[in-house]
């Protein structure tokens, strides 16, 4: 999955580059080219905001919404969006939870600051 969101995110910020949207601090670019905006990423500085449906359109995958990988649901993933830190926590549903200050298995994006800084995909792997 780490390596899903970083090549997303390349082609992304290509694209953002190519639109001349890399530099400005949120924006929104459309995928696929339609007229509509069912396909549209919001970014940040070029990448991927910290959004579940800058996720699911630019991934083109179906994240759900949780706090647990022990939520329910039909979605392979569980996503749970922190606004105000800019960040997703990502958990493959079942996986080991974290434990008191132990974090156990997931992956942690946080939002591009800055231009030219790069967004942070963080694996946590002990427990898995």
């Amino acid at each position: 999955m780490k390596g899903a969101i970083d090549g997303s995110n390349a082609l992304i910020f290509s694209k953002a580059v190519l639109e001349s949207k890399n530099t400005e601090e949120t924006a929104t670019i459309n995928i696929n080219g339609s007229a509509g905006t069912e396909d549209d990423v919001a970014i940040k500085y070029g990448y991927m905001d910290a959004n579940l449906t800058a996720f699911n359109n630019g991934m083109d995958a179906s994240f759900e919404a949780g706090t647990s990988p022990s939520d329910s649901g039909s979605s392979d993933w569980v996503a749970n969006v922190d606004s105000s830190a800019g960040t997703v926590t990502f958990w493959q549903r079942g996986a080991p939870a974290d434990t008191g200050n132990t974090a156990a298995c997931k992956i942690v994006y946080t939002a591009a600051t800055s231009v030219g800084a790069l967004p942070s995909v963080v694996l946590t792997d002990n427990g898995c």
